[in-house]
């Protein structure tokens, strides 16, 4: 799945182009299709990890919860990661994400700070993983990539307001 040029979309609403915030809520809501297309369906890894190539930036920064921030030599290496944490979801019984909350606060007309969580569900909708994370999303050539990826732990959480 390419989302190329997500400000390029009307609102639902009316003809009017998305707003950067509304952009970066449907650049969101792609990134979490791209994983649920990959759930329970191993053969589509090499899919997925094109979908999530497109939605990454490069140079990519990760900021792991409990050690050094590190950069990834290529947008496939970092998305062979998030191939990982599927695997590691559906051993817990996830076959589904959705975002329980998804807060943005825009830096400028070319970066949003996401502060999001998200929650993975088994087969009878009930919860197995609760994830928080931190993004910098970057928007480059008219289309919104994640520049900054940083889970962190639930102790922390805090809210954009």
């Amino acid at each position: 799945m390419s989302v190329p040029g997500i400000n390029a979309q009307s609102n639902s609403r009316s003809d009017s182009p998305l707003t950067g915030i509304e952009e970066a809520r449907v650049f969101f809501d792609h990134y979490l299709d791209a994983y649920n297309q990959r759930f329970g369906k191993p053969a589509q890894t090499a899919a997925f990890i094109e979908s999530l190539s497109t939605l990454i930036h490069d140079p990519f920064i990760m900021l792991p919860v409990n050690n050094p921030p590190f950069l990834l030599p290529t947008r496939a290496d970092l998305t062979r990661g998030f191939d990982g944490f599927v695997q590691q979801l559906e051993a817990k019984g996830a076959v589904k994400l959705t975002w329980q909350e998804v807060n943005l606060m825009p830096l400028s007309e070319h970066k949003i700070l996401a502060n999001n969580v998200g929650v993975a569900t088994n087969s009878q909708g009930e919860v197995v993983y609760e994830t928080l994370s931190l993004y910098v999303l970057v928007r480059v050539d008219g289309a919104w990539k994640i520049a900054v990826f940083s889970p962190y732990d639930k102790a922390y959480q805090w809210s954009i307001e």
